[in-house]
């Protein structure tokens, strides 16, 4: 057995290899890419949106938008900024375009607990979105004053939302709540600590339109937040990935769209049906017995680097490397027989995503 994993595990590094010299050949760098690691660049008109990044401890950071003079501001000491201005609201469309009494097409689903010091870049980063969507904001027991900070920032920018409280400590009891409140054709989950392009939404329901409704799914790419080639080949990766092994999940939960009715019919997020990590790719496995998934080196966002604080509750090399192997039609027997006991044993219930090791070092 053990050199049977071996084996894999060379074959995979070859693969790797493979992979990246097949990327450097078959995919150019996306233009918005292109910005995002070259530096501030300014969108389009439509958008209303700079994007100002910088790396190395900062203090307070302030960009000033070149279309409308409005300067954001935002506190953090996370290492990363990237901090979108928005258009003052007299420039904007009430309700992000949305006519009085329609259902926008798009819901937006954010489970919080104490998010600080990410939340309000997240919502900028949303409420620059050139599409109408519904913003759903569910609060897990937050302490540390951000749903406050939330709510005013939502009023300030003419955002549609609706705050839910949930209780039952756990994000898939969060998004469980989110995802009900959505009415919406199609739902987005976002985190609160990931940094979303004003072109996230349109692009990700421009996929869905090119596929068709047997898409029941779009991903999006989630590179590092350092700029050079590590985030170009972070994005060639998923995109071959996925063409290679379309009926596996290959980013993480807070880059995933769906169409609703489908992710209802599957289960959605469902402590009953999965209490524990990786419930993003659980989920997805049960999503794509409704239809099949898309991928596209255009779509993509930016999760902030404290994610690196997370390696203990992850799966291992050997579980990583079961699933990829495991065929999809015992996919379900993977994740119920062999790592729901696994990850029981190691006290990997979704509860611990909870813990916040960054605090620390960040106040």
């Amino acid at each position: 057995m053990s050199r049977s994993c071996a084996a894999t595990a060379t074959r995979s590094a070859s693969e790797t290899r493979a992979l990246n010299q097949a990327a450097r050949r078959l995919l150019p760098m996306p233009s918005a890419l292109c910005s995002f690691m070259s530096g501030p660049a300014v969108s389009s008109p439509e958008a209303k949106l700079s994007l100002y990044m910088d790396h190395g401890p900062s203090t307070a950071r302030e960009a000033r938008s070149c279309t409308s003079g409005v300067t954001a501001r935002c506190n953090c000491d996370d290492g990363f900024v990237m901090q979108p201005v928005i258009a003052a609201s007299s420039d904007r469309p009430s309700s992000h375009g949305m006519d009085e009494g329609s259902e926008p097409r798009w819901s937006v689903v954010i489970p919080v607990f104490n998010e600080r010091d990410f939340l309000p870049r997240t919502l900028l980063s949303l409420a620059a979105q050139t599409v109408p969507f519904r913003l759903i904001v569910v609060d897990n027991g937050s302490t540390d004053g951000c749903i406050a900070a939330a709510r005013a920032l939502v009023v300030e920018h003419g955002l549609d939302a609706e705050f839910f409280d949930e209780p039952q400590p756990g994000q898939v009891h969060a998004l469980s709540r989110g995802i009900a409140a959505g009415r919406s054709e199609l739902i987005a989950i976002c985190d609160a600590d990931t940094w979303y392009p004003p072109q996230y939404l349109a692009r990700a329901a421009g996929l869905f339109d090119r596929y068709g409704p047997g898409c029941v799914a779009v991903a999006a790419c989630n590179p590092p937040a350092e700029r050079g080639w590590r985030s170009w080949l972070a994005i060639c990766h998923k995109v071959l990935a996925a063409r290679l092994l379309p009926w596996q999940n290959h980013t993480s939960g807070a880059c995933q769209s769906f169409r609703l009715d489908a992710l209802r019919r599957a289960g959605g997020y469902d402590f009953r049906l999965w209490p524990y990590v990786l419930k993003d790719h659980e989920l997805m496995n049960r999503v794509l017995r409704q239809g099949s998934q898309a991928y596209d080196r255009e779509l993509w966002c930016v999760p902030s680097d404290r994610r690196r604080d997370r390696g203990g509750v992850r799966w291992t090399l050997g579980e990583r490397l079961l699933y990829h192997v495991t065929p999809f039609r015992w996919q379900d027997r993977l994740f119920h027989k062999v790592l729901a006991p696994r990850f029981a044993a190691r006290g990997l219930g979704d509860t611990v995503l909870r813990a916040q090791p960054w605090q620390s070092t960040s106040e």
